[in-house]
């Protein structure tokens, strides 16, 4: 039978899950990626492209609706590359982050068809390219950006976590002076 003082000692809190801090980030950026999905949807299927005759928009704002306005469909590359960024923040794996480009891409091209049912827009292929576009490139900088940080982190080979053998010192004992090494040294 154990001591009485080692049974009411409190035991040590185990955590399983992810943090707080974790969990609110994931929070947080699914959050801002239905945000992005409403608004895809809210400015494909409004009946005017242009973005300065959104009345609503904070006065900040209006400079990136002009250069978005002037820029036609190259805008869709920062908005479909924004849109994706959050998703891929959320997602651990790989292949999870391959299927939600994948998902976005087919969204991007389902969001394009909406456009023939409305009168006052226009269907056009190069919309879903440049969306495409932005989804490539936001994807390809994360999987670079995760594939440098492991190859940083990840330890050497023979590293064990300490110097290597190759690397270590010898014992103090068992120096020995090298032939010849000392210019005039004949020995």
């Amino acid at each position: 039978m154990e001591p009485a003082s080692r049974l009411s000692e409190p035991r040590p809190i185990r955590r399983t899950g992810p943090t707080l801090t974790a969990r609110v980030l994931r929070a947080g950026c699914l959050t801002a990626f239905m945000l992005g999905i409403a608004c895809a949807v809210y400015l494909t299927d409004r009946p005017s492209s242009d973005l300065e005759t959104i009345g609503w928009l904070p006065g900040r704002l209006h400079a990136i609706a002009r250069w978005a306005d002037y820029h036609g469909r190259f805008r869709n590359v920062p908005a479909y590359a924004l849109l994706a960024l959050p998703l891929l923040a959320v997602l651990r794996r790989a292949r999870a982050r391959g299927k939600g480009i994948l998902a976005l891409a087919v969204f991007a091209m389902a969001m394009e068809y909406t456009q023939l049912l409305i009168p006052t827009r226009f269907f056009e292929w190069q919309d879903i390219a440049e969306s495409w576009l932005g989804l490539a490139a936001a994807w390809l900088s994360v999987e670079g950006a995760l594939w440098a940080a492991r190859s940083v982190l990840r330890p050497k080979p023979g590293s064990g976590g300490g110097p290597s053998p190759a690397r270590e010192a010898p014992p103090l004992g068992s120096l020995q002076p090298i032939p010849n090494a000392v210019p005039g040294n004949q020995e």
